[in-house]
C-alpha cells in the first residue's frame, strides 16, 4: 500500500472508499448484488467486488479463496470488478467465440477493455472523450488505446448497467492490466493524498498534485502535469478532480509515474459557466487562469516558473495547431463541437499570449497561430 495513503481514524479507510464506484454505477452495483450487498455499505460492496478492484489490490477472503464460475460453465458471470466513478463503464473483455464482439469477463482480472456508455443527460460524451483523448496524442500525451464502438457490440450487460440513450461507446484499453492480463498498481490522487470521495473537488489543488509528483519522481513528469492543466483549461474541461488523476507503479512497482490520460471530457458544452475542478494559483475560472496564477502555481508546486509557464505556453500552441484538424472531430454532435471550438478559440490565445509576454516564449510564433482562421 503507498507510503503516501494516510487511512481515515476511524471507519472505512480513504484508500478502500476511492476503489468504490459512485452514485448511478453504485446504485446499479448494489442492485446489482442485492443479495449481499446492503445499499450504502461499503464493507459489503468491497467484499462483493474486491477481488477485482482497479489496479493490483484485491479484497478477498482471509483464506484468499476466490469464487469463478468454471471454464465453459452455464452459469452468468457475475460483475465483480470495481470502476470508481460516476459514468455508467463496465470492464470488457473481447469475446472470444463465434461472432466476436465484447462480453462481461468469466473470471477476476480478465477485462481487457472498459466500456464507457452513452449518457442519459449529455450527449455526445463517448464522442467528446474520444476527440480530446486523440487530442492529447497529438499534443503528445500518453493515452490509452481507445475505439468508438456500437452497443450491438456488446453481448450479455446485465440490465442493471444498460442505458436507454442512443449513441457510441467509447471503448479503452484499461492500463492497469498488461496484454497477459497481468494486474499493474495505480492509485488515484485521492487514495495518495487520503481523501475521500465526497471531497475529490475541495481536497487539494492542482498546485498540490504537482508538488506530490516532483517529490514523488521528479521534476520532469511534473511538468507534464501541468502540460495536462493546461490543456484541460484550453478545453473547458472542469471535472479533472482528484480522482481523474493516477499514479501508476510499472514493472516492479517501487517507483510511480504518471498514469495515462483518462477521463478527458469537455464539460463546457453541457455546464456553460463551469470551471476548473480544482484550482490553479487559488482561481478555478478558465478565463481567469492568467500568467499570474500560473506563476502562483509554480510558487506554491515548488517549480521554476519560466518551465511552467514554456509548458502552458507549449500546450496552448500546440494544442491549437492540432485541434482544427482532428478526424476525430466528425464524430461530435454539432450542437456539442460548436460549444468546443468556441471554447478552445476564447482560451487558446489567453493562455498563449499571456505566457508569450513573459521572456518572449516561442519568439512570436504563437500570435500566428492564436485563433482558428475561420474566427479571426
Amino acid at each position: 500500500m503507498n507510503r503516501f495513503c494516510q487511512a481515515a481514524q476511524r471507519g472505512f479507510a480513504a484508500f478502500f472508499a476511492n476503489l468504490l464506484p459512485e452514485d448511478k454505477l453504485r446504485e446499479a452495483m448494489e442492485k446489482y448484488h442485492a443479495e449481499d450487498v446492503r445499499p450504502g455499505n461499503d464493507f459489503d460492496l468491497l467484499a462483493a467486488i474486491g477481488a477485482d478492484l482497479p489496479g493490483a489490490v484485491r479484497a478477498v477472503p482471509s483464506d484468499g479463496s476466490q469464487v469463478n464460475p468454471p471454464a465453459g460453465g452455464v452459469d452468468a458471470p457475475k460483475a465483480r470488478f470495481s470502476l470508481a466513478g460516476v459514468q455508467m463503464k463496465l470492464s470488457v473483455m473481447k469475446n472470444t467465440g463465434k461472432g466476436g464482439g465484447l462480453t462481461l469477463p468469466l473470471r477476476d482480472g480478465e477485462g481487457q477493455y472498459i466500456a464507457k456508455f452513452p449518457s442519459t443527460a449529455f450527449q455526445g460524451v463517448a464522442e467528446n472523450e474520444y476527440a480530446n483523448l486523440a487530442l492529447a496524442e497529438a499534443i503528445g500525451m500518453e493515452v490509452p488505446e481507445r475505439e468508438l464502438v456500437e452497443k450491438s457490440d456488446f453481448a450479455g450487460i446485465p440490465e442493471e448497467f444498460s442505458t436507454l440513450s442512443d449513441g457510441k461507446v467509447l471503448r479503452i484499453r484499461r492500463f492497469d492490466r498488461s496484454t497477459h492480463d497481468e494486474r499493474i498498481h495505480i492509485e488515484d490522487v485521492a487514495q495518495v493524498f487520503g481523501v475521500y470521495p465526497a471531497r475529490k473537488y475541495v481536497g487539494a489543488a492542482y498546485q498540490d498534485i504537482a508538488r506530490a509528483v516532483a517529490i514523488a519522481r521528479s521534476t520532469s513528469p511534473a511538468l507534464e502535469f501541468v502540460r495536462r492543466v493546461a490543456k484541460a483549461v484550453m478545453t473547458g474541461n472542469g471535472d479533472m478532480h482528484l480522482k481523474n488523476w493516477s499514479l501508476i507503479y510499472p514493472r516492479d512497482g517501487a517507483v510511480p509515474a504518471l498514469a495515462p490520460v483518462y477521463d478527458l471530457l469537455s464539460t463546457v458544452p453541457y455546464i456553460p459557466a463551469d470551471n476548473l475542478a480544482l484550482s490553479v494559483g487559488g482561481e478555478r475560472s478558465f478565463k481567469a487562469i492568467t500568467a499570474a496564477r500560473w506563476r502562483t502555481f509554480a510558487n506554491r508546486a515548488r517549480l521554476a516558473k519560466v518551465a511552467v509557464l514554456q509548458a502552458v505556453a507549449e500546450t496552448a500552441w500546440r494544442g491549437n495547431a492540432s485541434w482544427w484538424t482532428l478526424s476525430e472531430r466528425v464524430n461530435i454532435p454539432d450542437e456539442v463541437l460548436k460549444r468546443m471550438d468556441a471554447h478552445v478559440d476564447a482560451m487558446t490565445p489567453l493562455m498563449a499570449v499571456a505566457c508569450f509576454s513573459i521572456n518572449g516564449l516561442f519568439g512570436g510564433r504563437i500570435f500566428a497561430v492564436a485563433a482558428h482562421p475561420a474566427h479571426r
